[in-house]
């Protein structure tokens, strides 16, 4: 529970960029935007994922694993001791020790760069007031990878940058490393995507399902 609700909490310090990453790079910028319509595209998917947490201070290192699905706006994330529910108008935060939902209505526009609070807007991040650059290829697990590191305009922001590596065969997201000013850093894996059609209803709790949890609405 105490631990859902730090990855939950996490990626909001800031710094000021360094010069050199002060700009918007023509690469990057083309790679980016190919796997930005690429994803938008695909008539759903769900993938598992390994979520690594460093801790760069005391050089200690943590693992979560966790699963996620997506169609267009909609999502479904599930680790241990969360799940959240987005059905395009309504949140449900279920806290499974607990045995409580909560349900909220999303705001309007869900301004939030973590995977983790919302993982369809992490595939278009770039596009908010980010600077971006081409680093360079890299072939990790045998698969070749464009390597590009994203740097916030915005000086309110809790990392310095965000490591995003990109499949160059399909323009899949292969992992997303957040670099934490306080240097705990945040790398997201993706682990056996698939595209797959999805139904609608599996974005929304269920809570016949589940008659023993404290229903809290919040709307």
């Amino acid at each position: 529970m105490k631990t859902s609700i730090v990855i939950i909490s996490v990626l909001l310090i800031s710094t000021l960029l360094p010069a050199s990453a002060q700009k918007k790079d023509k690469e990057a910028g083309r790679i980016l935007k190919e796997f930005s319509e690429r994803t938008k595209a695909l008539p759903g998917a769900e993938s598992d994922f390994e979520l690594k947490i460093t801790d760069i201070n005391e050089n200690a290192e943590s693992t979560i694993n966790g699963s996620f699905l997506f169609k267009g706006e909609k999502y479904k994330l599930v680790m241990k001791d969360i799940e959240i529910y987005f059905n395009g108008k309504t949140i449900w935060n279920y806290i499974v020790e607990a045995e409580e939902v909560n349900i909220m209505t999303a705001p309007k526009e869900q301004d939030t760069d973590s995977f983790i609070e919302n993982p369809v807007q992490s595939f278009s991040v770039y596009e908010k007031d980010f600077f971006y650059e081409y680093i360079g290829p890299d072939i990790i697990d045998g698969r070749q990878l464009y390597v590009i590191d994203l740097y916030p305009g915005d000086t309110e922001r809790d990392f310095t940058r965000i490591r995003l590596m990109i499949s160059k065969n399909n323009y899949e997201l292969f992992s997303a490393r957040y670099f934490g000013k306080n240097k705990i850093h945040y790398t997201i894996k993706i682990l056996d995507f698939k595209v797959k059609e999805l139904p609608d209803d599996i974005f929304a709790f269920n809570s016949s399902a589940h008659p023993e949890v404290e229903i809290i609405d919040l709307r």
